[in-house]
């Protein structure tokens, strides 16, 4: 399975017709529930925990509850 996905910043207000792709942490989370071995990620740049960045915010737990 592949999914293409992109990161939407918080806290963005839509029009009540617009269209937007599935939330990151939903695609992580059905990847690791489909994957039978691994799974293989091609990206520029991402980051699940704030840590590597030095950015101490809440907006990670999504993130964080990938690790666990």
């Amino acid at each position: 399975s592949m999914a293409l996905v992109e990161s939407i910043p918080l806290h963005i207000k839509y029009k009540d017709n617009e269209t937007f792709g599935i939330p990151l942490e939903q695609v992580w989370k059905h990847l690791l529930f489909i994957a039978t071995s691994r799974v293989e990620v091609a990206s520029f740049y991402w980051t699940l925990t704030g840590e590597d960045i030095n950015v101490n915010s809440s907006s990670d737990i999504p993130g964080r509850d990938i690790f666990k």
